[in-house]
């Protein structure tokens, strides 16, 4: 039975990671409402991360692949003194870092923020506020930019919106799709912008969970760790699909659609925490 608890424990860490609905607060309120303690919280999440950060990886290999490249040549050309900024990778590699700063500078209040958003009724209310702005994204008119001519400066917004995404309820793929298209990123690049800003963000939480979760395997059995593998395989596979079927909904000027599940989830979450 917990085994099955971890496995779908994956399967809304994956779906909800990408799909626009906060996997941090559905995390919350699954784990309320299936009644789950875990006895070793960090390293299950740390695994599912895993999960979802290889799944990503392996939907955007091509682009991550010409990143790595282009990253390695940025710096022999900087060590000539001639930085060449015109290749598109190359640009859009500069803009990522520059989204991240703003995530970086969150990072040290991430734990008291969480803590604060454990209550469900709050999971609620983000919920909410993240239904309507996902409702209304479809109205925002499609710009042309792309990483060969967006202003660098731009992607720092997107950022912002990524770093007030680390408050549960808050979709952290919603917010910085919806902030993309805000500055005028063409749908397409607004969904590859987010989502490699993603294995950025996911890595660098896997990271810094590391030596806990390390310190957690010692008290964790055998069957509670083949659970935990089986969770994230299903953090996997959710997360590629997931990833799928989001591009493929945005594509088609659809993604008004997962506000009504937001604030449906969010009235749930709400109504869960007021009677039960």
């Amino acid at each position: 039975m917990e085994t099955l608890k971890y496995i779908l424990l994956g399967i809304v860490q994956g779906l909800t990671e990408f799909l626009p609905v906060s996997s941090s607060g559905h995390l919350t309120i699954f784990q309320q409402v299936a009644g789950m303690e875990l006895s070793n919280p960090i390293l299950l999440d740390t695994i599912l991360h895993v999960g979802t950060l290889v799944s990503v990886v392996l939907v955007f290999w091509k682009d991550i692949r010409e990143l790595f490249v282009e990253f390695f040549g940025l710096c022999r050309d900087c060590i000539k003194g001639k930085p060449n900024l015109k290749n598109p990778y190359r640009r859009m590699l500069v803009m990522l870092v520059l989204a991240t700063l703003p995530l970086i500078i969150i990072l040290p209040f991430k734990d008291y923020l969480e803590i604060m958003f454990e209550n469900i009724i709050l999971v609620g209310i983000a919920l909410l506020v993240t239904g309507t702005v996902l409702f209304i994204s479809d109205k925002i008119r499609i710009g042309k930019y792309t990483a060969a001519n967006a202003p660098m400066v731009s992607s720092v917004f997107v950022g912002l919106a990524q770093m007030i995404a680390v408050l549960p309820g808050i979709s952290r793929s919603g917010s910085t799709i919806v902030a993309s298209e805000a500055v005028g990123y063409s749908r397409k690049f607004a969904i590859k912008f987010s989502f490699l800003m993603s294995v950025i963000a996911i890595l660098g939480a896997t990271v810094v969970q590391i030596p806990d979760a390390i310190s957690e395997i010692g008290s964790a059995s055998a069957e509670m760790l083949i659970g935990y593998a089986l969770g994230m395989i299903a953090a996997l596979i959710s997360g590629i699909a997931a990833i799928k079927f989001m591009v493929n909904l945005i594509n088609r000027g659809k993604f008004h659609i997962f506000g009504y599940y937001c604030w449906a989830a969010g009235l749930f979450s709400i109504l869960w925490g007021i009677f039960f």
